[in-house]
């Protein structure tokens, strides 16, 4: 179906692949052909209406991990497509990548009943008893829908909240021109206009970004959403019937751009072993479909783009928290997302912490790690896991090991007090006093270098044959406090972990290994 939002006529009708009788079975319009939608009901039953009954918008954050709630006929426990929990993700990325959980939980929070009657108002035909089933967030349905009925709602995201009732004949006049018949098709409101645009800007990153991508119509901004619903295992008779199958009964795609509103559906009168969709679904055939058809449709019109409310503003928040962010947001999880002006976020996110971190081990640091350093990490909660599945995002919180690299053992000495011998002492037996033991050296420079931060020094003549081990220490803007880099016998030494921009000062001690005397040399500056 291919339809003219704005007007309600239908534009393209195709009900199968082949017609055999007069006034054959359509199965685009048909109200005994309704099939489960799918995903592609979530903007009908649990978004829209979240955006227009429930203050929610794009950033509202929910909490994608395994659930299962308790019902009076058994638990409902649903499932990703993908078998992945991503933790906490906002309704833009629900949407976008289409995920079931996040679907399932806005609609418990909204209240069942509301996101039947947003459904219903949109002509959508739900029954009575469905009300309060939580799986319409699924497209789970008694009956379903037709292409028609999907495409008229999704018409009313298109046609900035306004719903107008599709058709196919305009006008009919008799052999004089008379008008005998001629089509004044309802219009009624069935959401804000700021609903229906911050829906049809998620839609648009569903298919640009998300699972839609096929079903982009070249140089028009597209929205769309996919739908697929599974082989049928609920009864004995179905699970022995589909027994070893992986594949699909429905495939839906239903978008629309500033110009048209489409939605094709793929699959069989009956579904058995023999008919079934494999590897197909709705991202996939109904979407490349509806990209070519609607090629077709917009032939020769100049693209216009979706015209954003003046009460819709933009907003820099916290993905994870979907509030205002704080000192603490890491860059990769600020975003500048849409908001009703009515319902901007006030508070500050508190989905951050920074705790101090030992940089080797990544862990919490023990009483004999050298240096520490802050870490920022998620603060998501406890009570997050069912049945031992852990989502994602668990890996950005604050680790709960204890570092093990560091212990009694590996513990740094105490920056050694150099020992000065007695000047006038002779040390070779010569008459003359030997230089200060505390200066081994004739020469000392620093350099930078395409490796990194260079040392080198020369010893004294009277130490040339001395067992020396060099100790390299150092300390930075970044760094606090001194720390130990290498020991060497080399009387040179590179550090090749230095940064650009920054100053870093070195002390290197050198120990005789004959007698254990410690000797410190200058403390070495260099700006790398």
């Amino acid at each position: 179906v291919i339809l003219d939002h704005q007007t309600g006529e239908i534009q393209g009708l195709m009900g199968g692949r082949e017609y055999l009788s007069q006034r054959g079975f359509n199965r685009a319009t048909s109200p005994s052909m309704r099939r489960q939608p799918g995903s592609s009901l979530k903007p009908v039953t649990v978004y829209g209406p979240a955006l227009d009954y429930a203050g929610m918008g794009p950033a509202t954050v929910f909490d994608d991990v395994p659930i299962s709630i308790p019902g009076s006929s058994g638990a409902y426990t649903p499932t990703n497509y993908d078998g992945r929990y991503r933790g906490l993700i906002n309704m833009r990325e629900a949407v976008r990548l289409s995920v079931n959980v996040p679907a399932v939980v806005a609609l418990r929070e909204i209240g069942v009943s509301n996101g039947y009657e947003f459904a219903k108002n949109l002509g959508i035909p739900l029954l009575q008893e469905e009300s309060g089933n939580l799986s319409i967030a699924l497209g789970g349905m008694m009956y379903g829908c037709n292409p028609l009925e999907l495409a008229t709602a999704y018409g009313a995201f298109a046609n900035q909240g306004i719903l107008v009732d599709s058709h196919a004949v305009t006008r009919i006049e008799d052999r004089t021109g008379a008008v005998i018949y001629e089509a004044v098709p309802q219009q009624k409101e069935v959401m804000t206009e700021e609903t229906a645009f911050m829906m049809t800007d998620m839609l648009v990153t569903a298919v640009n970004y998300g699972t839609g991508t096929n079903g982009k119509v070249p140089g028009w901004t597209t929205a769309g959403k996919t739908g697929t619903t599974q082989l049928p295992r609920s009864t004995p008779a179905e699970r022995q019937m589909f027994q070893g199958l992986n594949g699909n009964k429905d495939a839906w795609f239903a978008g629309y751009t500033p110009r048209y509103t489409g939605v094709v559906w793929m699959g069989f009168d009956i579904t058995d072993r023999e008919h079934y969709l494999p590897s197909v679904y709705g991202g996939r055939y109904p979407a490349l479909l509806f990209r070519n058809a609607m090629v077709a449709a917009h032939k020769d019109q100049a693209a216009v783009n979706f015209s954003r409310p003046s009460g819709v503003v933009s907003v820099s928040i916290d993905k994870k928290s979907g509030l205002l962010p704080s000192s603490l947001t890491p860059a990769t999880y600020l975003a500048s997302e849409l908001f009703n002006r009515n319902h901007v976020p006030t508070e500050v996110s508190t989905a951050w912490e920074e705790v101090e971190i030992c940089p080797e081990s990544g862990h919490l640091p023990n009483e004999w790690c050298p240096v520490t350093e802050p870490g920022v990490f998620l603060t998501r909660g406890e009570g997050f896991t069912f049945d031992g599945r852990l989502p994602e995002d668990v890996n950005l919180m604050r680790p709960r090991e204890i570092c093990t690299i560091h212990n009694a053992d590996t513990a740094l000495p105490e920056e050694p007090e150099p020992v000065i011998p007695d000047p006038g002492q002779d040390n070779n037996g010569d008459d003359e006093p030997d230089e200060p033991a505390d200066v081994i050296y004739s020469q000392l420079s620093i350099g930078g270098t395409e490796s990194g931060a260079k040392m080198e020094w020369t010893l004294l003549p009277q130490f040339k044959n001395s067992d020396f081990e060099y100790a390299i220490w150092r300390r930075s803007d970044k760094e606090s406090e001194a720390r130990l880099l290498q020991t060497t016998t080399d009387t040179n030494y590179v550090d090749p972990t230095v940064e650009p921009d920054n100053t870093y000062w070195y002390t290197i001690f050198a120990t005789d290994r004959k007698n254990s005397q410690v000797y410190r040399f200058e403390t070495l500056q260099i700006i790398y």
